[in-house]
């Protein structure tokens, strides 16, 4: 893709989502291909998440020992691990949540769709960040556009890739996801970990 087909694909994202997730999965990128830019966004993710808070200057107090103990803090990697591995079980409980509700999508669908999502959010964040400290006073209601426009462009998405033609049913499966995937994370987590914690 040039860079300026890249750059028409964000605008279309950001005000028409569904023409944007229609748009890259027309593209028919391999599923490989889809992984890593997934394994990137991720880690690029964690890697602006975690610089952002390296940055700023915390206060010594302790609610700055709490943001000091957080994993995005004290672990980067493990942060990075860790989003990684919810965005891997993301795209699975979309995929079969999505079959639960009649979806025809495929796995390389749910890929085309979550990765165009979260690199718009990645360029969304970025531009709210310089917007926040140009602008301080905008910040509050900055986030608040960007979490409707979030959750609007998530569940529209989900619809193009089960091939729905049904909001309630996309608004269904997104919901599920919202649920199942922390919870399948914490399992995950608690199953990895509980050997080190038992031999502690």
């Amino acid at each position: 893709m040039s860079a300026f087909s890249i750059k028409d694909l964000f605008r279309t994202t950001l005000t028409r989502p569904r023409s944007g997730a229609e748009a890259i999965i027309s593209l028919n990128f391999s599923t490989q291909v889809l992984w890593m830019a997934l394994t990137l966004i991720s880690i690029t993710m964690s890697a602006m998440v975690s610089g952002m808070f390296h940055i700023m200057p915390l206060p010594a107090d302790p609610a700055g020992e709490v943001v000091r103990s957080m994993l995005f803090y004290s672990s980067p990697i493990g942060f990075a691990l860790l989003n990684l591995g919810n965005a891997v079980l993301s795209i699975f409980v979309l995929f079969w949540s999505g079959r639960l509700f009649g979806g025809t999508g495929e796995i390389r669908d749910v890929l085309s769709v979550i990765v165009l999502f979260q690199a718009t959010v990645i360029a969304l964040l970025l531009i709210i960040a310089v917007a926040s400290m140009l602008l301080p006073f905008v910040s509050a209601l900055a986030f608040i556009l960007f979490a409707v426009w979030a959750i609007w462009a998530m569940v529209t998405m989900i619809d193009v890739a089960h091939d729905f033609n049904s909001i309630g049913k996309a608004i269904a499966v997104f919901l599920m996801a919202t649920f199942v995937v922390p919870f399948g994370l914490s399992i995950i987590l608690g199953a990895v970990m509980s050997p080190f914690i038992g031999g502690s």
